[in-house]
């Protein structure tokens, strides 16, 4: 029987977790407990061509040497049209090294080369998840076979479709989408409830890229979502920009 762990595939960094008798995290190859979420496509080094893609902690060193095929916060695109407001200021205040094109052929569709090829985000993301997945089977010793994989709250349909279709790129079972703060406050709160108490939980996630914000309500040892919310652009990212920005206007 395969394993089932759960997944947090992050705008900046991501995890793999297990629930044995408490919640733990799965270590990655180079010995962390986070993954930044960065994919490199290093130049081939052979005559046939073959691409290697370099995913992690190490992807993000060679942000430098090639920026422009080392590719970032992939999960901002995912699920989006090329014409998106928000695609659009990435790509007109180059906020992101890589070229984020479109295929004429597929009117909306966006399109990163990576590799020599045209990659869509959820081929990208399927790499980092492929990462995670080859890392805890080596560290469980086991076939992983299906995952929960986290989403953010806000998340569209059509976002939750992309996640879904870079899980079938990398090849793992999806179990379920679980809202981040959902999964936050079924790791760290409903375990300590009676099975008889009841409780209503604000639960606020920041996160590198998004702040989510999850109002549930537990009884019984079950848990309803009541409302949830989100803003993709208030992450740690964006925050660490605005200081940037602070610090250079402070200094002229």
């Amino acid at each position: 029987m395969g394993i089932t762990v759960g997944i947090d595939l992050g705008t900046t960094n991501s995890v793999t977790c297990i629930k044995k008798i408490n919640v733990a995290t799965i270590r990655s190859a180079e010995g962390d407990e986070l993954t930044p979420s960065c994919v490199t496509a290093m130049p081939p080094r052979h005559d046939d061509g073959v691409v290697d893609f370099v995913v992690g902690r190490h992807s993000r060193e060679l942000l430098k040497q090639y920026p422009e095929q080392t590719i970032l916060s992939v999960k901002r695109l995912m699920g989006r049209d090329f014409e998106d407001e928000e695609v659009q200021n990435i790509i007109n205040s180059h906020g992101a090294h890589y070229q984020i094109i479109t295929d004429a052929s597929e009117p909306g569709s966006i399109r990163i080369p990576l590799g020599g090829k045209m990659q869509t985000p959820e081929m990208i993301s399927g790499i980092i998840l492929s990462k995670l997945i080859r890392d805890g089977e080596a560290e469980l010793q086991g076939k992983i076979v299906q995952a929960v994989v986290t989403v953010p709250a806000y998340f569209s349909d059509r976002q939750k479709f992309a996640t879904r279709a870079a899980c079938d790129y990398a090849g793992i079972k999806l179990l379920r989408l679980l809202p981040e703060p959902t999964a936050a406050a079924l790791s760290f709160g409903i375990e300590e409830l009676g099975r008889n108490e009841s409780r209503t939980m604000m639960v606020f996630d920041l996160g590198g890229g998004t702040f989510d914000i999850s109002v549930l309500s537990f009884a019984g040892g079950s848990f309803m979502e009541i409302t949830k919310g989100g803003d993709m652009w208030l992450g740690g990212d964006n925050i660490d920009k605005l200081l940037v920005e602070h610090i250079f206007s402070c200094a002229q």
